[in-house]
Parts: C-alpha cells; structure tokens; sequence
C-alpha cells in the first residue's frame, strides 16, 4: 500500500516539475517557444507502471533453476580444465617413457637382487673372532703425544687451503 501511495506522490511531484519546465519554456525573452521535441499523449503517467510490470515480470521469470545452473557452470568449467590438463599431460608422458608393467616390477623384487648385494658386502664374524681383532688393535701403540701435536699443527686452515689452491 505504501509502494502505490508513495508512487503516486513521486508522479505527482514529477508532473509539477513538467509543468514548470513548459512554463520556463513559453516565456523564454517574451517569446513563445516551441519544444523541439514532442511526447505523446500520457506517456509519463503510464511509464512508471509499465516499468514496474516488467520489473515483475522478470523477476517471476528468475527460477531456482537458472540459479543453480549459473552456480555450477563455472565449477563445472573448472573441472573440465582439470580433467583437460591430466589428459593432455598423461599420454604424451606415456608415449615418451617406457612402459614397465606390474609382472615386471614383481620379477625384480623376487629375484632377491637386493638380497645379494647386501649379503655380499658383508662379512659375518662370531663374537670370538671379533674380540680378537679388538685386542690385536689395541695392543699397537699409540701415537706419541708430540706426534698428535706435530700433526695437529701442521694441519691447514681454510684461508691456508684457500691460498694454496689459488698459487
């Protein structure tokens, strides 16, 4: 109700405002003036309600439908470049590397290929045999104390390698 009432004065007023506008307009310098332009016959009273059936009418138009429909299809979009790219870089790659099936993944592990690399590189000693290398280490002498020193000290630094390495 207040929609109409307040549209009603908003006619109203605008009708006034017209109305001052031609009477500007006939006593311009004390000569009558013609409008250069010519609106028809009770345009301005029916604007205003047709402008607001079709404002109606669109928005009865809008179904939540169309509103979901412009929610998924950027995400649909998104998913299909996804989708694009995994292709577009999955069977390039494919052609260019070799293919290794599972068969022969599952042949290398049950050779025991590993197995013997480390089996072979290692040697196995009883607890006896280990103690007495143990012992026999041990019973070396020791170096001197001055040697430690003599050794140490002659040792180079960094800035010492550095030079040397630039001579």
């Amino acid at each position: 109700m207040k929609k109409v009432e307040l549209n009603l004065l908003k006619k109203a007023e605008s009708q006034r405002q017209m109305r001052k506008f031609d009477d500007i307009l006939k006593h311009t310098n004390g000569k009558q003036a013609e409008h250069p332009f010519k609106v028809p016959q009770g345009y301005f009273e029916t604007f205003e309600d047709r402008l607001e059936a079709q404002l109606q009418a669109a928005e009865e138009q809008k179904s939540p439908r169309q509103t979901i429909v412009r929610i998924l299809k950027p995400v649909l979009g998104l998913a299909a470049s996804f989708v694009l790219i995994m292709l577009l870089i999955k069977y390039p790659l494919q052609e260019i590397t070799p293919m290794i099936g599972s068969e022969e993944l599952s042949a290398q592990n049950d050779s025991g290929w590993f197995e013997d690399v480390l089996i072979s590189s290692t040697t196995f000693m009883d607890d006896n045999s280990l103690l007495l290398n143990i012992d026999q280490n041990e019973d070396q002498t020791p170096a001197e104390s001055e040697e430690l020193i003599n050794y140490l000290s002659t040792e180079l630094n960094d800035y010492e390698i550095f030079a040397e390495l630039n001579n």
